[in-house]
């Protein structure tokens, strides 16, 4: 299930060129699957403090097609695939008026908080 996310780019998340730095464009990208969970299941938060766990960023890669500048309107979605061995796959893609302006594919590993442990997808 894909999960759409808007936002309006911040003056203070772009570079000297005034372009979305790909720092904040990485946090929106995060922000988005932050809120999936919360709308969808548990929020991270609620993960830690009930079940103990959380995820950690394994890798990730990501492709910038065209600059975003500061006050654009971006929306952002992300899915996910189904995770195998101590895998969880997400991908995002960042749109500009239906435009994919940058996209990423992401691995995460779950861990139990207590001993660091990782747990199986």
């Amino acid at each position: 299930m894909i999960y759409t996310e808007s936002y309006h780019v911040r003056w203070h998340d772009t570079d000297a060129w005034r372009e979305l730095s790909p720092t904040e464009a990485l946090a929106y990208m995060q922000e988005a699957a932050n809120h999936q969970f919360r709308t969808h299941a548990l929020s991270l938060d609620e993960l830690r403090d009930t079940a103990g766990t959380g995820f950690i960023l394994s890798r990730i890669a990501i492709d910038f097609l065209h600059p975003v500048h500061a006050y654009e309107e971006i929306a952002v979605q992300t899915s996910t695939c189904k995770g195998h061995g101590y895998t969880f796959p997400r991908r995002f893609e960042m749109l500009r008026g239906g435009e994919c302006v940058a996209r990423a594919m992401s691995q995460w590993a779950m861990l139990r908080v207590a001993d660091r442990a990782m747990l199986r997808a």
